[in-house]
């Protein structure tokens, strides 16, 4: 039986027709660019009495899901126009009741996401248009009467008419025998597919629905669930009912071939695949009989299972969890608010930035090369006047415009000062030590020459005429010698008892001065926000854009990088430091970072998100974090830069944002030549590629007849016309306005008001009914939103199962309150981020994507085949041309198909090599060659520039004149139900490819040859899937949570939110790993806190707390960044090559083969220099690059975890790569005359640095070899290589194994504790038993078609579809034990031991309870060790005993002695217990300067927790905090002690009355008593040796002086030559 379904609909209510109002203004934009068979479709129509259509054509332009849906193409907007309004005569009576229940009750199910109305009035008849979306596209109806609300009612019922839902799977049936009837026999293959999987279907989960756009064609969506893989198949644009589900069903087997694995090409045989998805279910047995030695064990049982042991320290961790809970909900509580020490401007406070332009013919600063050059300077004014008072400025233009680099320069240029308006609270006079205050200071005058003199004199017979009779000769004697007073601002050091005065720290200079009469001197300072200058973060995508960003900029201003302009990016910063303000550039993940650690931005004045259009994950989720942050702060400015003109969803999200465009565009036409253009005929596989692109856009629904876009704003007139026309239509609108104007812009009217303002007023009536209807908005939550959420969180939880299973008992269906009822029992957030967003964009996959590497090889030889056809035209350039040759630039999607098309370019072979000059631009490369892709060819070449996506938007090659686009990239994406992360390639999309044209046009007319269609292009949706919507969401749930937020609300507030699937498993991942626990809302736990911190995944950051546990956190770091990717080469060519050398480190394991390699590659780089680790790189193809960047990865993410507390920092001396090279280029310097210069600058600027140490001892063998093999390494002959083959022999000879390896593939493991699979075989090239199937081994891993004892068990990182069928890469063989301690994400353990819901663990009872208690210790010395971090002092006596015990198991895995000293201390161990005075928190250090140095790295608010548990004074600035809490731990000696009986020339010890500390001297004269006081103490003059001024000589009380110990100084002199020696 069919339903039709609707949103739901209010009658005629102000919150609705503020609603319906704001449909017509959300996300203004101006229809596309007609063609002529546009103009003519429209000619026709008004001939045929078209008024109507033309009104409804402008409709659209003012409805933002109606616009973007009627962008598909022309067609649709045809039977748009021809659609014909429903009037009252068409229906019968009563319809107004019946569709307003209808769109209430189908509403609430769910099937459709988003209305939207929109009217005009012609005549006496309104004429209302609705737009209903679902999830399959979206209805439109029409209709027209004199009365408004029928209008509306009859538009919904011609819209209801369009909907058809099916929900048994009986009715599915039906549906599909009578398309089969119609002649559609494919039918046939769908029903025999629904008989086979008759067992697996979850038959309520079944649904069909059939929908009608425009009431002509047909639009259908069949879907199923089977074994918890939710199937899908939908139809395009159809002429009948028949053909749509016809059209749904094939693309619902399609899919369902894709999830099994079954290739495209295979027989029909649902039967044999019913089968295999019952076997991918099956259960797997792990057979554990070794676990240590029976003495072993017995130890281990000793140790973990006595239950007086277990219950004490089971105890003492819910004692420990509490306290922790309890501070980091102080932690977040302070986090969420801005200290109000800096008194941050927010709430009816107004903060100015007032701007001044600074003319062109002033700024000596910038060089005149780029002054008033670029299209960006035409916007300067705009940008400053926008900044003035709004808070965020969205900046629009196209790629080259100067937008990244000279924006912020105009930001930080024209700067003057920040004005406090509105309600601004009068500044008081507070005289704290740490606080700040203004102090004059007059500077002293002094005359120069004769007319200074005369001046002077002058100056003072005008002052004695105008002074006051009270002010006296003194005053203006004063005067005369000091001119009119400045104010400085400085921070308090001292106060005296009755606050008359005060010593100071001038914060320029941090000169001191005391005695500061406060009276005549002091006064209030400003807040801190009005003292602060221009302190602007520009975020980039890419690391290498953000340094080449800064790098140029500091080049516009003739300075380097470290004064005005700086950079911060992961593993290297170069820190801005300048009075007059700063611009710094970094990654978007430094600016999270920052929000994470600082939440209000403190320190931060404007933040500019550049490339937005990319919709990064990082860059959703710092928007979020960014809208908050202005709510709070009212002087923060925001600026959204993007290089496409689709700003329309950032004008939605953000309301009032001021919009900015740079006039743009390239600025020299550019010819488009496509892939079936003549050009291309005579290149082979050209047409191959044809004929395969043709096949996927038919697979993909992808040969209907497309359009390109192009978005842009409404202009200012349309706003006012839209403005204007509502509020004389609407009395309700019209009080709104006169509301808004009130408290925004003075009461002014509308035409007073700029278009941007008028913009925010109409975003703002789409909130005005919010809170009038809280019922309304809960019924918004669709059903199926709510039950794919109830059953994604019961499928992770046994304890929601069966707590599902007792509330569901007796009920057959379920309304959304019943879902929301059980949401709140169990303490959950529903899940809104459906309904926030109407479109989920999907990226169009790349037909060769099964088999990457045969199917990439085509495109690259059509890509050589065009450079070396092409790069002749640039050499035909005249000689005066300023231009020059210019340069090809190749888009490619990654590393390896760069790297292969590189190869090819500079092969012997190839007969064009000595006409092109290669240039890679990637991350994977080196900072100083990617600069070579600024720099100009040598005479009689070309520049081939190889680059990815960066050089769109991101890098800009200013000669490029030639872009060759293959249309592909690298995408991200996550299986949410199978937990798999992978990077596809996938078509780019039309805002990719218009981006890449837009880089040939530049400097001359150039040309773009794209690798693919027309057809394939207008094809291609205009923007890129958002990341949050295909990505792993488990680090974002995280960071939200650090923040005190609800993912399931916070991510809702997305532009376009996730999916409720991907929402809920990370959350549940979040709970497996005990990183937090989930609830309404979810809060976090110790270990949770420690990893938030970490830049890497939750459970990879859990695997680094282990290996810190087990103390080997060096190659634990190592081995989580090298991941999936290792080291070797990623050449496709030489793929079987890169094989055998893999092989020659490790043949069980590619992990370790990886690690292996690089930890070679550190010895030698370390020991002999990057010349000759580069040589061994080029041996054992190893990717050089990738190892210099791993290195400093890994010492940066190892500084990280030496932040967070739980590691000391003298576990990182000697790992930092930088220092190696600074030592290496230092002894080879020393060496002799070579070393002057260095290998031509490429070292030698490194090893200029006068901070290298001069101390490092290298042997002469190192020093030699570092010489060698810097001098010529490029020039070596064939004898050369030989005794490099000799060399490197030796050196490879041992390939050590890295200590503790099979600890370190268990704690990896842990990493991805899910992604297991069993071999049953002995051959590897068997297909093995994995959690998401039957799964074939990559050919690339080194344990592939090796013969290995069955059953094996094994590891991967990776999971894919190649050539049809699963497969799985990076492998690693695993031991029984390493599956049983580290494997699994959930171990179910009340009756059989089971990992997953497929692993059971067969073993005896005794081992599997050893087992048991080995996990938990695991779990529970993670928490302990987190907990420790915050000095807790009991935590850190259990970390100790964890270290020792992890100490133990390591020896007994890896088979060693057990060590007895280690054995004893754990027997002997015991919980501590506090004594009653004893405090919780305890002193990180046994010094007081190791305990600063510790506290200083910790966030102010963090010390104020410490200190309120010390119940101590929390107040004062972060350096009084630190200060306090070590006078705590470390209180100054006792200054008086007995009375000093010594004399002359006795050595002793003495305070000195300086600072009151004490000082070793010599008596020098003792004092004669006192005349007036011969009773008083003795005093003495003692002599202290200064370093810095010579000796120094103070009156000293005999009780402040002691008797220094003669041989004192001897043994402080012996000690310190040990600590040198050692």
């Amino acid at each position: 039986m069919a339903v039709a379904a609707a949103p739901e609909i209010q009658r005629s209510s102000k919150a609705e027709r503020s609603r319906g109002a704001a449909a017509l203004g959300l996300g203004l934009c101006t229809m596309l660019t007609r063609t002529s068979r546009r103009k003519s479709k429209m000619a026709r129509h008004e001939a045929a009495g078209g008024v109507v259509a033309n009104r409804l054509e402008q409709i659209a332009t003012t409805n933002p899901f109606l616009e973007r849906f009627l962008q598909n193409n022309v067609s649709v907007m045809d039977q748009y126009l021809a659609m014909e309004a429903g009037r009252a005569g068409d229906f019968e009576e009563g319809v107004g009741k019946k569709v307003t229940n209808r769109l209430k009750r189908n509403m609430k199910q769910g099937h459709v996401l988003n209305r939207s109305f929109s009217h005009f009035v012609e005549g006496a008849d309104t004429h209302m248009i609705v737009t209903l979306n679902t999830d399959i596209g979206m209805i439109v109806g029409y209709g027209a009467d004199e009365a408004v609300q029928t209008s509306r009612e009859l538009a919904v019922a011609q819209a209801l008419g369009r909907l058809e839902m099916f929900h048994q799977l009986s009715e599915v049936s039906e549906a599909l025998s009578k398309a089969k009837e119609a002649g559609h026999e494919h039918c046939e293959q769908v029903e025999e597919t629904f008989e086979a999987f008759s067992d697996s279907i979850d038959k309520s989960s079944c649904r069909m629905k059939i929908i009608q756009p425009f009431g002509t064609t047909y639009k259908s969506m069949l879907q199923c669930n089977l074994k918890g893989m939710l199937i899908q198949g939908r139809s395009a644009d159809c002429e009948t009912k028949e053909e749509a589900i016809a059209a749904a069903g094939e693309d619902f087997v399609r899919k369902l071939r894709s999830s099994l694995g079954v290739n495209a090409d295979a027989d029909f045989a649902p039967a044999a695949w019913a089968e295999s998805l019952k076997a991918q279910a099956s259960q797997e047995d792990l057979d554990l009989t070794w676990f240590g030695s029976e003495e072993d064990q017995e130890i281990l049982r000793d140790l973990l299972c006595k239950a007086e042991d277990r219950k004490a320290m089971e105890k003492a961790l819910e004692s420990a969890r509490a306290r922790q809970g309890k501070r980091l909900r102080m932690l977040e509580s302070m986090n969420d608010e801005p200290d109000e020490e800096l008194g941050m401007p927010s709430g009816k406070q107004v903060a100015r930035r007032v701007y001044e332009v600074t003319p062109l013919e002033e700024e000596e600063w910038r060089r005149d090369e780029v002054k008033g050059k670029l299209p960006a300077e035409k916007i300067r004014k705009d940008i400053s006047e926008a900044l003035e008072l709004h808070q965020c400025v969205i900046v629009s233009g196209g790629t080259g415009s100067g937008k990244s680099t000279q924006i912020p320069q105009y930001i930080l240029d024209d700067f003057r000062e920040w004005k406090a308006e509105g309600e601004v609270p009068e500044l008081e006079l507070k005289l704290e030590v740490g606080g700040t205050v203004e102090v004059s200071y007059a500077e002293e005058i002094k005359p120069e020459g004769e007319e200074g003199e005369e001046g002077e004199e002058g100056a003072e017979e005008k002052q004695e005429e105008e002074k006051a009779e009270e002010e006296g000769e003194e005053e203006e004697e004063r005067e005369k010698v000091y001119g009119p007073p400045e104010w400085y601002t400085c921070e308090i050091l001292e106060v005296n008892e009755d606050g008359t005065q005060i010593g100071v720290k001038y914060h320029e200079g941090e000169d001191e001065e005391w005695e500061v009469d406060v009276a005549e001197r002091v006064r209030p300072a400003p807040p801190y926000w009005m003292r602060q200058k221009p302190s602007i973060l520009v975020t980039q995508p890419r690391r290498l854009a953000a340094t080449a960003l800064a790098e140029r900029v500091s080049y516009e201003r003739f300075a380097e990088p470290g004064g005005e302009i700086g950079y911060a990016v992961r593993g290297d910063s170069v820190r801005a430091n300048c009075d007059t303000g700063t611009i710094t550039y970094c990654t978007t993940g430094v600016l999270l970072k920052r929000l994470i650690s600082n939440p209000m931005l403190i320190g931060l004045n404007v933040v500019i998100l550049d490339e937005v259009h990319d919709r990064g994950l990082m860059t959703d989720f710092a928007l979020i974090l960014l809208k908050g942050v202005m709510e709070k702060r009212n002087d923060l400015r925001v600026v959204l830069m993007s290089a496409t003109l689709d700003v329309t969803t950032f004008v939605n999200y953000l309301p009032g944002a001021k919009v900015v465009e740079v006039p743009s565009g390239t600025r020299f036409p550019v010819e488009e030549i496509h892939l079936e253009d003549e050009f291309f005929e005579s290149i082979n596989q050209s047409k191959r590629l044809l004929a395969q692109e043709a096949e996927n856009r038919k697979q993909e629904g992808l040969d209907r007849e497309g359009k390109e876009h192009d978005f842009a704003l409404a202009s200012e007139e349309e706003v006012r016309q839209k403005v204007a026309s509502l509020l004389e239509a609407d009395e309700d609108i019209s009080a709104l306005w006169t509301s808004h104007s009130e408290k925004f812009y003075s009461g002014r009217a509308p035409d007073d008001v700029d278009a941007d303002d008028l913009r925010f007023f109409l975003t703002k009536m789409g909130d005005a009914g919010k809170e009038d209807d809280e019922e309304e908005a809960s019924d918004q939550i669709s059903l199926e939103m709510l039950k794919a959420q109830v059953t994604e969180m019961t499928s992770y939880s046994d304890v929601l199962q069966v707590a599902w299973k007792a509330f569901s008992e007796g009920k057959d269906e379920f309304t959304n309150k019943d879902y929301l009822d059980f949401l709140e029992q169990q303490n959950f957030t529903p899940f809104q981020g459906g309904r926030a967003s109407w479109e989920m964009i999907e990226s169009v996959p790349w037909w060769g994507a099964e088999n990457p590497r045969n199917n990439m090889r085509p495109i690259l030889d059509v890509a050589e085949a065009t450079i070396c056809s092409v790069y002749s035209e640039l050499l035909e350039v005249q000689e005066d041309d300023e231009v020059g040759v210019g340069s090809i630039l190749v888009f490619l999607p990654g590393w390896a198909e760069i790297s292969e098309l590189a190869n090819r370019l500079e092969a012997q072979t190839n007969e064009h090599a000595e006409k092109l000059w290669v240039v890679k631009v990637h991350s994977s490369v080196d900072k100083e060659e990617q600069k070579q892709a600024f720099e100009p060819a040598d005479e009689g070449k070309v520049k081939v520039v190889l680059s990815t996506t960066i050089a769109e938007s991101s890098v800009t090659i200013n000669d490029a004149r030639i872009v060759i686009d293959t249309g592909l990239i690298r995408e991200a994406t996550y299986d949410a139900q199978q937990r798999l992360s992978a990077m596809d390639t996938v078509w780019a999309c039309q805002s990719n490819a218009v981006q890449r044209k837009g880089r040939a046009g530049r400097v001359r007319s150039g040309k773009v040859y794209r690798l693919y269609s027309r057809e394939l292009f207008k094809a291609l949706p205009w923007r890129p899937a958002p990341e949050m919507q295909r990505c792993n969401l488990a680090g974002t749930c995280l960071q939200t949570i650090s923040l005190g937020r609800d993912p399931r609300v916070f991510l809702a507030m997305a532009p376009d939110p996730p999916q409720v699937q991907a929402m809920e498993a990370a959350m549940a991942e979040l709970t497996a790993i005990d990183a937090i626990e989930d609830g309404a809302p979810p809060l976090m736990t110790p270990l949770g806190s420690m990893i938030s911190r970490f830049p890497l995944q939750p459970m990879y950051g859990r695997a680094l707390v282990l290996g810190t546990l087990f103390d080997i956190p060096e190659t634990t770091a190592a081995l989580i960044l090298l991941g999936d990717r290792g080291v070797f080469s990623a050449s496709i060519e030489r793929a079987n090559d890169v094989l055998e050398k893999k092989k020659s480190f490790c043949t069980y394991s590619d992990g370790l083969a990886s690690l292996r390699a690089f930890m070679e590659f550190e010895k030698i780089y370390r020991e002999r220099g990057w010349a000759t680790a580069e040589r061994w790189c080029e041996h054992f193809m190893v990717n050089y690059y990738r190892c210099v960047q791993l290195s400093k990865q890994k010492y940066q993410l190892l500084l990280d975890v030496q932040r967070s507390g739980i590691l000391d920092a003298a576990e990182l001396e000697g790992m930092d790569p930088n220092q190696w090279f600074a030592e290496n280029m230092e002894n080879w310097g020393e060496e002799g005359e070579e070393g002057e210069e260095g290998e031509e600058g490429e070292g030698g600027e490194e090893g200029e640095g006068e901070e290298a140490s001069e101390e490092v001892e290298v042997s002469e063998e190192v020093v030699e070899s570092f010489q060698e093999s810097s001098g010529g390494m490029f020039e070596a002959g064939e004898d050369a290589q030989v005794s490099d083959e000799e060399w490197i022999a030796e050196v490879h000879k041992d390939n050590e194994e890295v200590p503790n390896e099979a600890l370190l593939i268990g704690i990896f493991t842990s990493a991805d504790p899910q992604n297991l699979a069993k071999l049953s075989g002995s051959n590897t090239s068997e297909m093995l038993a994995t959690s998401a199937g039957q799964a074939a081994m990559a050919s690339r891993s080194v344990n592939a078609r090796e013969t290995v004892e069955a059953p094996s068990w094994w590891h991967y990182c990776d999971q894919r579809m190649i050539t049809g069928r699963s497969q799985i890469s990076a492998v690693s063989q695993l031991q029984p034990w390493q599956v049983a301690v580290f494997g699994g994400l959930r171990a179910r353990e009340e009756e059989d031991f089971q990992l997953d819901g497929w692993i059971n663990l067969k073993s005896t009872p005794e081992l599997t309870g050893l087992v048991k208690a080995v996990r938990k210790e695991v779990m529970d010395a993670i928490t302990w060790l987190a907990i420790a971090a915050y000095s807790d002092k009991i935590a850190t006596g259990m970390v100790a005993r964890s270290k020792g015990l992890f100490g133990l198991l390591g020896q007994i895995f890896m088979k060693e002695e057990v060590d007895q000293e280690n054995l004893d201390f754990l027997k002997s161990w015991k919980v501590h217990e506090l004594a009653e005075d004893e405090e919780i928190i305890e002193c990180p250090g046994e010094e007081r300067q190791e305990v600063f140095d510790v506290l200083r790295t910790k966030q102010k608010n963090a010390l104020k927790v410490m200190l309120q548990e010390l119940s101590l004074d929390m107040t004062g600035t972060k350096w009084t905090l630190v200060d306090r809490l070590c006078t705590h731990w470390f209180p100054p000696p006792e200054l008086d002690v007995e009375a000093f009986e010594g004399g002359v020339g006795d050595t002793v010890d003495a305070v000195c009355p300086d600072d009151d500390v004490w000082y070793p001297g010599v008596i020098e004269s003792i004092k004669e008593p006192d005349p007036e006081d011969p009773d008083g103490p003795q005093m003495f003059v003692v002599k202290w040796d200064d370093p810095d001024g010579g000796p120094e000589f103070h009156d000293v009380v005999c009780t402040r002086i002691s008797p220094r110990d003669p041989n004192a100084e001897e043994e402080e002199e012996e000690q310190g030559e040990e600590e040198e020696a050692e």
